[in-house]
């Protein structure tokens, strides 16, 4: 599991390379190398690289790298022990030591890596990835969740915490925020076997989370168990974002259905977004997910985007509606690559 966690995280980092044209053309070629599984060549030309560049810790990261993909993680651990604290070390240095560590059974070695990793690199959300797959492993699930949060709140662009989140909160009462964190998720990564897992999770979420029976609408996204406490606390949860921002509106907006598949899922976000802009809850109850939504309806193309959000709901389903609708779902594909969510410090989400 963490070779796999791993090799995820660090396909959306952004390749450091050495100064010299010589060395970034044998760096690039090595990385090839060891992509192919040609781990001994690639280390020998990272090893070239090296010398071309000393002052570089990059080349030794990668011989780390291929170390560690070869489950020789003494070696790797070696070397990242003596490249962590270079002048031009990364957070994914911690995050791969504290891996190492964590796979030669020293647990605590890890933890207190990526918690040294953290003091350098407090928005690091890879390393906040890392603590949460700990107490994933650990089945200490809200602790993970908690490290997930904080690795979105930090780092809003690294997209699996957006993902274990998206996991986690789909196996609780409050199922809102697996399907705001994993649209979130799809709209970063795209075009993923992890993709068609949150698609899936999301339809089957919306699934479950709507009951028709005698003309009546029940929906269970939000948890609203704890209405019965004090009334205090039940004012504050019947006027939340979950419940009066979503929970009420999501049952206004299925009104006319009687199932649940990607045709009325995408007229219920539809009917959702349109009572979301109309009541005010964009100045209420901000929400980067409904405002791209709201871009996207504006650009003509808001049920091609529910079809591809949703696309491994129901394949076949997706399917019948892309071939009918082929030229609208083409021209909604162009528009998507240079249309991408915003996501940055002044534009993110985070439940808390």
């Amino acid at each position: 599991m963490k070779y796999f966690l791993l090799f995820l995280l660090l396909a959306f980092y952004s390749i450091t390379f050495p100064q010299t044209e010589e060395a970034k053309t044998k760096f690039t070629e090595a990385i090839k190398l060891v992509d192919a599984g040609k781990y001994d060549e690639g280390i020998k030309l990272f090893e070239e690289v090296q010398k071309l560049d000393p002052s570089s810790s990059a080349p030794q990261y990668e011989i780390a790298y291929a170390y560690y993909a070869q489950k020789k993680y003494d070696k790797a651990i070696v070397i990242l022990e003596k490249i962590k604290n270079m002048p031009d070390a990364e957070d994914r240095y911690f995050a791969l030591l504290g891996n190492a560590y964590d796979l030669t059974n020293d647990r605590d070695k890890a933890i207190e890596t990526y918690e040294a990793g953290l003091k350098k690199f407090p928005k690091s959300g890879s390393i906040y990835l890392e603590l949460g797959v700990v107490k994933l492993d650990e089945k200490k699930y809200d602790k993970a969740l908690k490290f997930f949060e904080k690795g979105i709140e930090v780092a809003p662009t690294h997209p699996s915490n957006y993902y274990w989140a998206s996991i986690l909160w789909a196996d609780t009462k409050d199922r809102i925020w697996a399907l705001i964190y994993g649209e979130i998720f799809l709209n970063l990564e795209k075009n993923s076997k992890r993709t068609e897992n949150i698609s899936k999770l999301m339809f089957d979420v919306y699934k479950d989370g709507f009951e028709f029976e005698d003309n009546a609408i029940k929906t269970h996204l939000s948890n609203t168990d704890d209405v019965q406490s004090s009334k205090i606390e039940a004012d504050k949860l019947m006027n939340s974002f979950k419940v009066k921002g979503y929970e009420f509106p999501m049952a206004l907006s299925a009104v006319g259905q009687n199932k649940i598949d990607l045709k009325s899922l995408n007229e219920i976000r539809t009917n959702y977004l349109d009572f979301y802009y109309k009541e005010g809850y964009d100045k209420i109850f901000p929400n980067i997910v409904f405002k791209y939504q709201k871009k996207v309806k504006d650009a003509g193309f808001l049920e091609a985007y529910n079809y591809w959000i949703l696309y491994d709901g129901d394949r076949k389903d997706q399917a019948e509606w892309q071939n009918k609708n082929q030229e609208t779902w083409n021209k909604f594909i162009k528009w998507f690559d240079k249309n991408p969510m915003t996501i940055n410090e002044n534009n993110k989400f985070v439940r808390q």
